[in-house]
């Protein structure tokens, strides 16, 4: 049966000559020390000095990038505020007559369910009423929400608008 695999390795021999077994002990070090000494001793060729500089031609004068940019911006922070003037705000639309009774049902069942016996009738029953009273406010106001029209179609991904 054939190995492509040899079954003993041959030893290796250093630069000298000096095989694996022969570096040990005292030789082990010489050789150290002969490899460590010339790693001081520069190898390449001595710098050579460089050239003149090529003689520069004067810059045109062009105004840098971010000076072109910057051109069109105002000087100053408070003269850029008073270029701009916001325009007026729209006026508050009136609350309609369920958004309003909405929200008085919504006052009333929190006023019932601190108070319970304000009608004069049991603490539980006041409780319960100012819970059911709270509870058909915000259903109203719900209620009174605008629903998605047929042109306004669902889309999910809409991203933000700005």
């Amino acid at each position: 049966m054939t190995t492509d695999r040899p079954e003993e390795e041959p030893d290796h021999k250093s630069e000298d000559g000096l095989s694996d077994a022969d570096l040990s002990g005292d030789n082990l070090e010489r050789r150290f020390s002969e490899l460590i000494a010339g790693l001081d001793s520069p190898k390449w060729p001595e710098e050579e000095p460089d050239p003149a500089p090529a003689p520069v031609a004067p810059k045109k004068e062009e105004p840098t990038l971010l000076e072109l940019w910057d051109a069109d911006l105002p000087e100053d922070e408070e003269e850029a505020a008073a270029q701009y003037d916001p325009p007026p705000p729209p006026p508050v639309p009136k609350p309609s007559r369920p958004a309003i009774f909405g929200l008085v049902l919504i006052v009333a069942g929190v006023v019932l369910f601190l108070q319970p016996t304000l009608l004069g009738l049991g603490s539980d029953v006041g409780i319960l009423l100012g819970a059911a009273t709270v509870l058909a406010g915000v259903g109203v106001l719900i209620w009174r929400l605008r629903p998605g029209d047929e042109e306004d179609p669902y889309d999910p991904d809409d991203g933000a608008v700005v």
